[in-house]
């Protein structure tokens, strides 16, 4: 089984590549106005994970906002179609018990509220709003360890309850009700103006999605791609947008928290939502570190559950209309080119 650091750390490049004329155009007919309707983002998170690594760095990962703004601020107020965004910056440990990433938290709302309120034209001017919000993970299970990846059961725990517990808690956010998060990472850098707005339109005229990414784009697979596990291959990156309207995604997130005391969770979230795709779609099940599995098997007293079925159940219902999208917006190229 081959886990890389291409799946959780990763450098992603967002990359504007839809014309303008491209979103204009789809907005030319009534009918196309209508549809974009029925599937408007009307209030998004945008999430912004960090670790005790990442204290001293997460607010120097908004700078380049000021010189690729999120939004175009000449419409921003001015269009009954204005999306609702705000800032959620997760913490995988607590604020509380962790001086420097409190500290940190509270320069990056400084940081926020001076960029809104003296730039004319501040990316903060983009946002309604930011949040701090904490996974609370123990710090000795707070853990990204690559190197460990077939001897560690907790090798990848950090990230993995880290997304987890912040789409939670976004989710059970019942007076905003956001309809989208978009995860970004710390060090997901923006190459071209108005990006967020571009993502946000590439979202509403699209086919409906759970899941819209970028698989891998670098030149590191070129060779061995092929001999890759096809939930590989084809997982889309954890930097995506994630529709909470959407039933399969529900689905997905529920799957994930019963699995997050198994052995499952020795696979990067990302991939492993890929697995529950692929496994559905071709029956084709994961390759998990054999070790590991029978470790927890004798501790436990219990056998890993086969999900086949669930998840043949899940393909049949919405694998037709195409719940994992590649976007035009976002790539992910990783350490390479």
């Amino acid at each position: 089984m081959i886990f890389t650091g291409l799946l959780l750390s990763v450098t992603i490049i967002i990359t504007l590549l839809i014309p303008s004329n491209t979103v204009d155009a789809t907005r030319s007919s009534d009918d196309e106005k209508d549809e974009r309707k029925k599937k408007r983002i009307i209030r998004l998170a945008l999430l912004r994970p960090f670790g005790t690594k990442q204290i001293s760095s997460i607010s120097d990962s908004f700078v380049d906002w000021n010189n690729y703004l999120p939004c175009d601020l000449k419409h921003k107020n001015n269009s009954d179609e204005e999306v609702i965004v705000d800032i959620f910056l997760s913490f995988s440990q607590s604020y509380e018990k962790n001086f420097n990433a409190q500290a940190s938290a509270e320069k990056m709302l400084g940081l926020f509220l001076s960029n809104r309120n003296t730039e004319k034209e501040g990316w903060a001017r983009c946002f309604r709003n930011i949040h701090l919000i904490e996974a609370n993970i123990p710090p000795s299970k707070d853990l990204y360890l690559p190197t460990e990846a077939n001897t560690n059961e907790l090798w990848v725990n950090g990230p993995n309850q880290q997304y987890l517990s912040s789409m939670e808690q976004i989710l059970k956010n019942n007076e905003e009700q956001y309809d989208a998060v978009l995860l970004l990472e710390y060090d997901c850098v923006p190459i071209k103006q108005f990006w967020l707005d571009t993502f946000v339109a590439e979202a509403e005229t699209g086919d409906s999605f759970a899941i819209l990414g970028s698989k891998y784009a670098g030149n590191s697979w070129n060779t061995s791609g092929s001999s890759l596990p096809l939930a590989l291959q084809h997982h889309i990156n954890g930097n995506a947008m994630y529709n909470l309207t959407h039933p399969l995604l529900l689905k997905i997130l529920t799957q994930l928290r019963e699995e997050s005391v198994t052995p499952y969770n020795t696979v990067p979230y990302d991939y492993r939502i890929s697995q529950m795709l692929v496994e559905g779609m071709l029956g084709v099940k994961p390759d998990l570190p054999g070790t590991l599995v029978q470790n927890w098997e004798q501790e436990t007293g219990m056998k890993l559950k086969d999900n086949s079925k669930r998840f043949d159940r899940w393909w049949n219902e919405y694998g037709s209309g195409k719940p994992v999208r590649e976007s035009t917006v976002i790539a992910n190229y990783a350490s390479t080119n």
